[in-house]
């Protein structure tokens, strides 16, 4: 979201912050998840009202401002929206396309960047999600641990497994790729790796940029949204109201910092028997070795 919305609508060529207030605008204080907002503002209003309210109103206008799923919707386009939903059973029939009962409706609209991780540092990173789990690694009387969680074929975690989440990614890139193809269409889906974010900002900002057919970077752009997109400048609030909250460490290989060898000797065949065959997954692989942090 950041780094497309810095090159979007942030900067300028010369490097500089666009007149306009991106910061004021939607999405402009971070990432708004539809999932999350009321579908309007009279569904907000009375959420608000409402003492014994349990939606995530509150929430989300207390971190993301003031804004509805309509105002989302509503962005001059290009339009940005960020989600934790995937795959083809919960991503918009309008995204989608020719699939399932659209099979004759030919293909849909939009563009997608999927963001990867090796799942181990992802592991860790959830362990330590806004506080340290309560049932520990390998669980206590408030659950079965971190680790057991993660690796568990019912995975009970907020968004579910994420070795299904990877095969369900997989089969709709796959989906987007074919339809591509089909209908002579410029590639619809763009797969990004964490680790090649933080090894090569620069080079990775130029492949979104040219996925989403934005005019070529100037050197005075790339250096600025480069700059702005850093884990470092994030945290320090570029990237809006959350980063505190949420951002850690950002580093590749910190899982090498936790558990056991026995422990990730485990989780590794867990990981071949779930994603062995699964061609997302094959670059994830070289950073689950153990080595030093990065």
């Amino acid at each position: 979201h950041k780094v497309s919305r810095s090159s979007m609508l942030t900067f300028d060529d010369d490097g500089s912050k666009r007149s306009v207030n991106a910061a004021g605008e939607i999405g402009g204080q971070g990432q708004l998840y539809p999932s999350s907002l009321p579908v309007d503002r009279d569904e907000m209003n009375a959420c608000l009202a409402d003492p014994n309210d349990t939606t995530s109103t509150k929430f989300s206008k207390q971190v993301f401002g003031d804004y509805t799923l309509e105002d989302l919707m509503n962005q001059p386009e290009p339009r940005l929206i960020s989600t934790h939903w995937f795959g083809t059973k919960f991503l918009p029939k309008e995204f989608l396309g020719d699939v399932g009962e659209n099979e004759s409706g030919g293909s849909g609209s939009g563009r997608l960047v999927i963001v990867l991780r090796n799942l181990k540092d992802v592991m860790v990173s959830l362990h330590f999600f806004r506080g340290e789990a309560k049932d520990g690694w390998h669980g206590n009387e408030h659950g079965p641990g971190s680790f057991n969680r993660f690796l568990s074929d019912d995975c009970p975690n907020a968004f579910g497994s994420s070795f299904g989440w990877i095969r369900e990614q997989e089969e709709l890139v796959t989906l987007l790729q074919e339809q591509a193809a089909k209908h002579l269409q410029k590639e619809r889906v763009l797969v990004v790796y964490y680790e090649a974010l933080k090894a090569d900002l620069p080079g990775e900002l130029g492949r979104i940029n040219d996925f989403l057919d934005l005019p070529t970077l100037t050197d005075a752009k790339r250096k600025a949204v480069t700059e702005d997109c850093t884990f470092s400048a994030m945290k320090s609030g570029t990237a809006g109201n959350m980063t505190k909250r949420i951002m850690r460490k950002g580093a590749i290989g910190d899982w090498n910092n936790y558990l056991t060898p026995e422990d990730w000797s485990l989780f590794d065949k867990v990981y071949d028997q779930q994603l062995s065959n699964v061609d997302l997954a094959r670059p994830l692989s070289f950073y689950q070795e153990s080595r030093s942090s990065i």
